[in-house]
């Protein structure tokens, strides 16, 4: 989503929600066309931060109503109760799996989503949850499947069967993924892109409260570096993880040094320079500009190839893969791979 709109930057600037007040308050009295903003998919997943931000305009009970007609606002906070109605099940069924895991010892990395509503946004309502991403050790994997059947989750073998290799999922009502990877070996191009291994992540980890619950997640360099790889993963087609990018640039103190090491050692450079400045250019995320000089230096080519696309995710998401990888070697592989039968 390229912020050019009144609408899109009316979306743009909620999500710094307070920093962006004056902002939305004038593209109000400039008048915003509210279809658009309600009925666009694009912009669907930040509707519940737009309605807490609105909600935070000076004298929102004589303003608001002037500036935000009555049913749009009344629709927006339908929206917003829905996603945090919602996110409570989402929370109070993270607490039951953490709990139980606790008992039996079993440790657990809560990845993106559902962490960031007790760690980086302000409300548990503002933030779009779809499912659960859990890490283990593989070793726990059996104990791990035992202790959620109790819970009485049940396993899609079928929808397994093509992410063994890194992930299985369960359903209950809600959605949970458990990693033991966050690499789908098995892809043609994946272990390509991102060569952090699985043991660096275990090490570069910190406690967190989670859903009431301890439990641990990335340290901030580190969980900027996955996200930008899920962002990669997703190719870019959800504005929401972006927006997880920009509130983590927020709510921690980079330490950038660090980041640009990480990523030149691993060579992604690709997915976090992308991820970094379009964080910086629809949300205006604090990101020095050495850093985005030191990551990488864009040919026009490689900026349309990454341009946020409205185009069929499964060829394009192939297309971005194939440019992220660095090593001439590595990107033959894959195309021999991607070329071979499947037998």
């Amino acid at each position: 989503m390229q912020q050019k709109t009144r609408e899109s930057k009316l979306i743009c600037y909620s999500v710094p929600s307070s920093k962006g007040l004056s902002k939305i308050e004038q593209l109000l009295i400039e008048g915003v066309n509210w279809h658009k903003v309600l009925s666009e998919r694009k912009f669907a997943p930040l509707l519940p931060i737009l309605y807490f931000t609105l909600n935070r305009i000076p004298l929102t009970e004589h303003r608001t109503p002037i500036l935000v007609p009555s049913e749009v606002l009344s629709e927006l906070k339908q929206k917003y109760l829905q996603n945090k109605a919602r996110n409570i099940m989402y929370l109070s069924e993270l607490h039951k799996i953490l709990e139980t895991f606790a008992k039996q010892n079993i440790e657990t990395i809560i990845l993106k989503g559902i962490s960031f509503l007790n760690t980086i946004y302000q409300d548990i309502g503002v933030r779009e949850i779809t499912d659960i991403d859990m890490l283990i050790h593989k070793e726990d994997l059996r104990a791990v499947d035992k202790l959620l059947r109790e819970l009485g989750y049940s396993n899609d073998d079928k929808y397994s069967e093509a992410n063994k290799t890194n992930h299985t999922t369960y359903f209950k009502g809600v959605i949970l993924d458990i990693h033991w990877d966050i690499v789908n070996k098995s892809s043609a191009v994946q272990k390509y892109v991102f060569k952090l291994n699985i043991d660096e992540l275990w090490q570069n980890t910190m406690p967190a409260q989670i859903a009431s619950s301890q439990s641990l997640i990335l340290t901030p360099e580190y969980l900027l570096i996955y996200l930008s790889f899920h962002l990669l993963k997703e190719a870019y087609h959800n504005i929401k993880w972006i927006a997880d990018i920009y509130q983590l640039i927020e709510k921690y103190d980079i330490e950038w040094k660090k980041v640009i090491s990480l990523v030149q050692r691993a060579k992604i450079s690709k997915p976090v320079f992308y991820a970094l400045y379009y964080a910086k250019s629809l949300f205006n995320a604090n990101v020095p500009q050495f850093v985005l000089d030191e990551l990488h230096s864009p040919h026009r080519i490689e900026q349309w190839i990454f341009r946020l696309p409205s185009r069929p995710l499964s060829l394009w998401r192939l297309i971005i893969y194939l440019a992220s990888i660095e090593s001439k070697i590595d990107k033959l592989k894959a195309l021999a791979k991607l070329s071979l039968p499947r037998i």
